[in-house]
């Protein structure tokens, strides 16, 4: 497990380092706000600190620190920034929020790793009956 999150790290490590090579656009502050407060009503940054978190605890005791130290959910956040700029406009992003904080949005949140869980279930058995198991 370990060695999959280096790879996935590593590429996105070489990721990372392409887009800075291309100037990022400059994202109205205002708007910056707005994303951050959809970032945040979504879920977003809460599932990604979980996720670093785990990725962290499952790594050997002898890196964990050093991931500590270069997973930080703020600074993938900040990169985030301009891809939602690319697809949001400022209205969608207030109605977006708006909807998040409400109760449909809030158990959107709540049911949808349930519904992911259930789904892909359903497509694994779905792939076992449709693609044979290859004979020994």
């Amino acid at each position: 497990m370990f060695k999959r999150v280096m790879i996935i790290l590593g590429y996105l490590l070489v990721v990372t380092q392409l887009s800075y090579a291309q100037p990022a656009p400059q994202v109205p502050e205002n708007k910056q706000e707005l994303i951050m407060r959809f970032i945040e009503a979504n879920g977003t940054r809460e599932g990604m600190i979980k996720i670093l978190n785990q990725l962290i605890q499952e790594a050997p005791a002898a890196e964990q620190e050093q991931l500590k130290s270069l997973l930080k959910v703020d600074d993938i956040i900040k990169e985030l920034v301009p891809i939602y700029d690319r697809y949001y406009t400022e209205d969608d992003l207030k109605e977006l929020v708006t909807f998040y904080k409400g109760p449909t949005g809030q158990k959107a949140i709540s049911v949808t790793p349930k519904i992911m869980q259930e789904a892909t279930q359903v497509m694994v058995k779905y792939f076992q009956e449709k693609i044979p198991a290859e004979k020994k």
